[in-house]
């Protein structure tokens, strides 16, 4: 048998701002840390937590033939970074059509609103496959409302999301 030690490193980047001229200080970060795995010889990656991150990092791994897998990166860039780089999740596309085809089969829907976090690429990719699906589906998009950090509450009510039966 062939056996490799296994390690556990956890890198946390957290908090990250915008860099100069449209390059994400994130992204920097993130290609350092995998560059780090890359130098440290890494048998494997398992990880990243989503897909902003997942990309850029696996363009290092890929690059060094390091084989890396997500369990939670569902943008379908992800695995067209390469022929090392897996998931084990549904991609977006496929997680839109499914809450879709919930909400009308299921919970008999006949409008819905969509809470778009603008900052997230994940809930951008669901959101516009979920508008798409619904719609197609003779169903009736009450709002739509790009986000930001603010009042949950207070978005639902000016988007009438709470009133969707009026």
């Amino acid at each position: 048998t062939c056996a490799l030690p296994i390690s556990a490193i956890f890198y946390s980047i957290s908090n990250c701002q915008p860099g100069l001229k449209g390059v994400s200080l994130g992204n920097f970060l993130i290609k350092r840390v995998a560059q780090k795995l890359v130098d440290a010889k890494v048998a494997g990656v398992v990880g990243h937590l989503n897909s902003g991150v997942t990309i850029p990092a696996s363009e290092i791994y890929n690059k060094a033939g390091i084989p890396m897998i997500s369990g939670s990166a569902t943008n379908p860039k992800v695995t067209e970074m390469g022929n090392h780089i897996f998931r084990v999740c549904f991609i977006d596309p496929f997680q839109g059509a499914v809450l879709a085809k919930f909400a009308r089969e299921t919970l008999k829907a006949q409008r819905a609103a969509i809470l778009t976090s603008v900052n997230n690429p994940y809930s951008v990719g669901i959101s516009k496959v979920f508008r798409e699906k619904f719609a197609e589906a003779v169903g009736i998009m009450r709002a739509m409302q790009p986000v930001r950090a603010v009042s949950l509450a207070r978005i639902l009510w000016r988007s009438g999301a709470l009133r969707l039966e009026d």
